[in-house]
This record gives structure tokens, C-alpha cells and sequence, in this order.
């Protein structure tokens, strides 16, 4: 069996070409002591009413041991949505991120209060048995759901985040999935 990191990073570099056929900017982190990972980065704009930019990351997560022996790999895909959320908006912030992730299909939102930041997080199972053109279509449709649930909620997320709406004002107009 091919070492953990070579098929990792073979089946990132699979999902890149794809988002780069269809016209997608990408781009590509080595591992650092911070973050001791490849990730690729698939850049979205105009997401929502507001055009917001995005980046999707998208990486292997090294923590799990045993289950690469088994052919099993956990796939984290993460986007920092806003990264200076005032202390003073997290009560409101986290109602309506409680409230939009028992809508949500898969992943979730939340907030590191110590840092400020607004995220979305997804750690899916790759396994190694299947196929990996098959692997790519499955990543690829899991991160077609998450950007379409970025392009329901982001804006009423960003209304709390920001302090121009209540918690009580963006469940009112929250949508439903």
C-alpha cells in the first residue's frame, strides 16, 4: 500500500485539475509545523448578496493513526468566513449558527470566540477502497453542497457578525434548506 501522504496529496492534486478545468482558481499549501498538511485551496467570489470571497481548504487530517493502515482518511474541508468578529456580537452570532445547523445536511458553522473567527467545517471518510475517480466526484459534490449552503446563509450570518441584525432578525428570515 502507497504511503499516506503520496495518496493524499495525489487525490488533492486530482480534485485541483477538476477545479481548474471548470475554470476555478486553486492553489496549494505545503506543510508547515503549524499546520503539518498539504491543503488545496479552492477560491469562490460572489457568494451570496454581499459577493463575498471564499477560499475552501481542503486537507487530510495527520491526527488519525491506525486508520490510514486501514485505508480509511478523514477529509477536512474549512472555510474562515470572517476573522474579526467583535466579542460583542457572539452571543447573537452563535444563536444563529445553532439555529442554521439543525438545517444543515452536512458540516457545520461555528465561531472560535478567543480568535473571532466564523467558519465552516466538514470532515468527511475517504475511503481507499474505492476507486479515486470516484473518490473526486464525491469530494466534489460534497463541495457543491457546501457552497450552496454558503450561498443561503452567508449573508445572514455576516448581518450578525457585523452587528447590523439581532439574532431574533436573521432567524426571522432565515431560509429554510
Amino acid at each position: 500500500m502507497e504511503s499516506t501522504p503520496g495518496y493524499t496529496v495525489s487525490l488533492l492534486k486530482k480534485c485541483k485539475d477538476i477545479y481548474g478545468h471548470a475554470g476555478l482558481s486553486t492553489g496549494w499549501s505545503e506543510p508547515t509545523e503549524k499546520a503539518p498538511y498539504h491543503t488545496l485551496l479552492v477560491y469562490f467570489n460572489e457568494v451570496g448578496e454581499r459577493d463575498s470571497s471564499l477560499v475552501l481548504e481542503l486537507c487530510f487530517l495527520p491526527s488519525v493513526e491506525e486508520a490510514p493502515y486501514r485505508g480509511t482518511y478523514l477529509l477536512q474541508a474549512f472555510i474562515s468566513i470572517r476573522e474579526d468578529v467583535q466579542p460583542e456580537c457572539n452571543g447573537e452570532l452563535l444563536k444563529v449558527i445553532s439555529d442554521i445547523n439543525t438545517q444543515l445536511p452536512l458540516g457545520a458553522f461555528g465561531l472560535f470566540q478567543d480568535t473571532g473567527v466564523l467558519y465552516f467545517k466538514y470532515t468527511s471518510i475517504v475511503d481507499r477502497t474505492i476507486d479515486e475517480e470516484t473518490l473526486v466526484k464525491i469530494v466534489d459534490q460534497q463541495n457543491r453542497l457546501i457552497l450552496h449552503q454558503h450561498f443561503i446563509f452567508i449573508d445572514i450570518l455576516l448581518d450578525v457578525a457585523d452587528g447590523i441584525k439581532t439574532s431574533q432578525d436573521a432567524l426571522w428570515q432565515t431560509p429554510l434548506l
